[in-house]
């Protein structure tokens, strides 16, 4: 039997009672986003998905920079900023999945 894509790198995921986030670049050579969609369809309404402009760690390649005209510390207020709503992003997100647990009163345990 061969594992889908996603049964190979998170083989604990499908059955993850929890809320999960996934958080891509849409850049990233090692996240495709295809993958990332079928893993977010998979898991169902536990599940949301952020798309962050960038590759694998989130930055913007020197290539895609000097196309857009930017300098380098353009680049870096730039991905301050971007990791800052990120970081927002996830804030909301968490607050947002407590709260409908706890208004569902959930026995699923957030943290193990």
């Amino acid at each position: 039997m061969c594992a889908t894509e996603e049964e190979k790198h998170y083989p604990l995921l499908a059955t993850e009672a929890r809320p999960v986030l996934l958080i891509a670049g849409d850049n990233d050579p090692h996240c495709k986003l295809a993958l990332v969609n079928q893993l977010g369809i998979g898991l169902g309404d536990k599940t949301a998905l952020k798309l962050v402009a960038g590759n694998h760690n989130l930055e913007l390649s020197g290539a895609m920079c000097q196309q857009n005209g930017q300098s380098i510390e353009d680049v870096d207020i730039a991905f301050r900023r971007k990791i800052s709503a990120l970081a927002m992003s996830i804030y909301a997100w968490i607050d947002a999945s407590l709260t409908n647990l706890w208004l569902k009163g959930s026995s699923v345990g957030l943290l193990r």
